[in-house]
């Protein structure tokens, strides 16, 4: 029976004891499980799958830009992410009906016609060329490594307004010319 119980309680209500008891001696928390990556989530078994979407090839093409350069602080390395993934955003939207872009001036809607899964993906990939060998031109031969294993040629912007590499290339333009500074 606990201290502050009277005996003849403890003998008449012994559920009314050993919720006292209960309540002056609470059971030690369980350590917590670690969250994220660790031992328990390998980095390995994060990233992109084959049949993933082409932003998140490029997006693990960045992550592995920013793990070469641990000692840029997580603001630096966020501004990054965010410049090729808004230069990505404003190439698609160029092929998308509805959306709009972060930033207008000499962006165009491109027609229905060209609207095809193809041109979108070649459009984002320039453009996160362009932003990721801006932001890191150590790395370029390893962007352009990679953007020739997407089956496109660096070297293949026509400058025409209906190139989706045109159109990627300018639409990163637009955003590394708006963060110049920031």
């Amino acid at each position: 029976c606990p201290v502050d119980l009277a005996p003849d309680l403890c003998a008449r209500e012994p559920a009314a004891a050993e919720a006292v008891e209960a309540a002056q001696n609470p059971p030690k928390p369980t350590p917590a499980l670690p969250v994220g990556p660790g031992p328990f989530h390998p980095l390995d078994s994060f990233g992109s799958r084959p049949t993933d979407d082409v932003v998140l090839h490029w997006n693990d093409q960045a992550l592995a830009a920013i793990r070469t350069r641990p000692a840029l602080s997580p603001p630096v390395n966020a501004r990054a992410l965010a410049i090729m993934n808004t230069s990505m955003y404003n190439a698609w939207a160029a092929y998308d009906a509805t959306a709009t872009p972060t930033l207008r001036d000499g962006w165009t809607r491109r027609p229905a016609v060209e609207r095809t899964f193809e041109r979108k993906s070649m459009a984002i990939s320039f453009a996160a060329h362009r932003a990721l060998t801006d932001l890191y031109p150590a790395l370029a031969d390893t962007f352009t490594a990679f953007l020739t294993r997407l089956s496109y040629n660096a070297a293949n912007v026509s400058g025409q307004p209906d190139d989706p590499a045109t159109v990627g290339v300018a639409a990163a333009d637009a955003v590394i010319a708006s963060r110049r500074d920031d």
